[in-house]
């Protein structure tokens, strides 16, 4: 029998090596998807953002979980800051995780996701993924024309080659960090216990028009930074190597204008992976 071995076919080398490869998808809450993508959360893109203002930093732990089991395998930080782009006043948004130094020896992650918004609708000019997961570097940098209802990507391997791809948009765009600022902004007062947000979403070249968030209420839970009142709501997961597809993924948010997320829980193969809150500045 081999050393580490879980059940035939499963190693801890295995295990760790998808563990570690959720730490990106699971710190970035949403970012699981691989591209930009599409998301039409209401009939309408406007929002009322009273609260997220530039300065604000969110420092993110991310843990595996099973039995006994409690593996700190990495971090992930989100950070927003004025800037321009163009000419043009925007927002700049910074996504980045990282696996701890300890942890590289099984699969290195070092991930920088930018995104320049608008300081009033939220919508993205300009969407940038830079990143390196065990070995893989992927390089791609996004412009969004909604003259033209258009997303222009240009993918660089290796600072030589470059491929561009253009899709067509629809009116209510955004791209992975875009997407978890914007919904921060969405009115959950009038929903009902159950209830479905619907979102449409663009993934490697196809639609995806069935997906959703579900509303699951209130509860308090204890965090770094003490009880807090959330919401609670289960996005709608695409199934592949690491999730199973379904509503298993549950997330807490603060019960107020500012709606930080604070605790994230998701099951994989073996245990599950929790995001939780560190520290807040704003």
């Amino acid at each position: 029998m081999k050393l580490f071995q879980i059940y035939d076919g499963f190693s801890i080398e295995k295990l760790q090596n998808r563990i570690s490869k959720s730490l990106v998808i699971l710190s970035f809450i949403v970012s699981y998807f691989a591209n930009t993508y599409i998301v039409k959360a209401q009939p309408s893109c406007e929002i009322k953002n009273r609260q997220i203002k530039p300065g604000e930093t969110l420092v993110y732990e991310v843990f595996y979980h099973w039995g006994l089991i409690w593996m700190n395998a990495g971090l992930s930080t989100f950070e927003m800051k004025r800037d321009k782009l163009g000419g043009k006043d925007c927002f700049h948004i910074i996504g980045e995780g990282a696996t701890y130094k300890n942890y590289d020896v099984f699969y290195r992650v070092r991930d920088r996701f930018d995104s320049w918004i608008d300081t009033v609708s939220f919508k993205p000019y300009r969407y940038i993924r830079n990143t390196y997961e065990g070995g893989t570097k992927v390089y791609n940098d996004t412009y969004f024309n909604y003259k033209k209802n258009e997303a222009t990507c240009f993918k660089i391997d290796k600072k030589v080659k470059v491929e561009k791809d253009t899709v067509k948009i629809l009116p209510c765009t955004f791209d992975v960090l875009t997407m978890i600022y914007y919904a921060r902004t969405i009115d959950y007062s009038h929903c009902m216990k159950g209830e479905k947000i619907p979102i449409t979403l663009y993934l490697d070249g196809e639609i995806h028009d069935s997906l959703f968030i579900r509303y699951l209420g209130k509860e308090k839970i204890k965090t770094a930074l003490g009880e807090k009142q959330c919401i609670l709501f289960s996005p709608l997961l695409i199934k592949g190597t690491i999730f199973s597809g379904g509503e298993g993924m549950k997330v807490w948010v603060t019960d107020d204008d500012k709606k930080i997320p604070l605790l994230i829980k998701t099951p994989i193969v073996i245990g599950e992976v929790q995001v939780k809150i560190k520290t807040i500045k704003d």
